[in-house]
């Protein structure tokens, strides 16, 4: 044989070789890809059903707060309207009583 068939030859061989290891690693390579996509698909699957659970409960608070908002516009109206009697009732009682004892005291106190 010449240099040119055995270096022909060798190259076969070689050939043969390394695409016996190349497809051993390119079926490793792509099982290992495999479980990396599953594992990140089980993760992105349990963050997304997280978001849902938090966009629920987010939900849920505007709620509340939108029943706690009318509850404070209910509380100052009545704190309003108690202002607005102390003001127009109570107040000038409470100065008429004043006025009369006030009287009273003076025209004794002598």
């Amino acid at each position: 044989m010449a240099d040119h068939e055995l270096l022909l030859a060798i190259s076969n061989m070689l050939d043969t070789k390394l695409k016996a290891e190349f497809q051993a690693l390119r079926m490793e390579l792509h099982e290992e890809i495999q479980a990396v996509r599953t594992e990140l698909y089980g993760e992105i699957q349990s963050v997304r059903a997280e978001v849902q659970d938090l966009r629920a409960e987010l939900q849920e608070v505007k709620v509340e707060v939108q029943t706690l908002k009318a509850d404070v516009q209910t509380l100052k109206d009545e704190m309003h309207r108690i202002k607005l009697y102390q003001e127009n009732v109570i107040m000038p009682r409470i100065n008429t009583i004043e006025a009369c004892y006030t009287d009273t005291f003076k025209r004794y106190a002598m």
